[in-house]
């Protein structure tokens, strides 16, 4: 007679954990194959782009050309509204240093004080300073050749000591401010000699017959 012993409750615990692990992973779904790696991959093909898109692109590079030809426009405009209005001022200040010179030269010629002639050359002075901020300088004539781009001819005199075409006199000071013309120089131009100032070989004696002798 054979006696069946039972199994101990411990094992029975342990057998039903394994069974029911066994029949989960069973039963749990195969994960999906990774990726294929990079290389293997098929380059996948480019996007068209919409036609909305390539408009709205074209609008946009058109509006930063425009926006950027309107801001070099404001800026050159600036510039020169600048310039014009520093021309101005400076036009409207040289009547003033004219007769501000003739004053000094009148002082001069009269022999006024040495004090009052000491001021005037001082305000003179000063003002030229201000003047040459602003690249503003004297225009030569001086025995200058007459130059239409400087030169503003009033007047032609024979001159037998200047040359023909070149300034005699002088009478308005003319600037120019950088390269530029500023104000023309008033000037009077030679004509050359005139013509009766050709020079005349002195009439000699050492020829002339003797006159002959009277009779008595």
């Amino acid at each position: 007679m054979s006696h069946h012993h039972p199994k101990p409750k411990a094992e029975s615990t342990a057998d039903a954990a394994e069974e029911t692990a066994e029949t989960a992973k069973s039963e749990t779904p195969a994960k999906p194959d990774a990726a294929p790696a990079a290389d293997g991959a098929a380059t996948p093909a480019p996007k068209t782009e919409l036609p909305e898109i390539a408009q709205l692109r074209d609008r946009l590079m058109r509006l930063q050309a425009d926006f950027d030809n309107f801001r070099k426009r404001t800026l050159r405009e600036r510039d020169e509204w600048h310039g014009r209005a520093v021309e101005s001022v400076l036009l409207a200040l040289l009547p003033t240093l004219d007769h501000l010179n003739l004053g000094l030269r009148h002082a001069i010629e009269q022999k006024v004080d040495e004090a009052h002639i000491k001021g005037l050359r001082l305000v003179a002075d000063e003002l030229q300073a201000v003047l040459r901020k602003f690249s503003v300088t004297p225009i030569e004539t001086a025995g200058q050749p007459f130059d239409v781009r400087w030169h503003e001819a009033l007047a032609y005199l024979p001159s037998t000591e200047v040359a023909a075409e070149s300034v005699i006199q002088e009478t308005r000071a003319g600037y120019r401010i950088g390269d530029a013309m500023l104000r023309p120089a008033q000037v009077i131009i030679s004509s050359g000699p005139p013509p009766d100032a050709a020079v005349k070989p002195p009439a000699s004696n050492a020829h002339k017959p003797a006159a002959p002798a009277s009779e008595s």
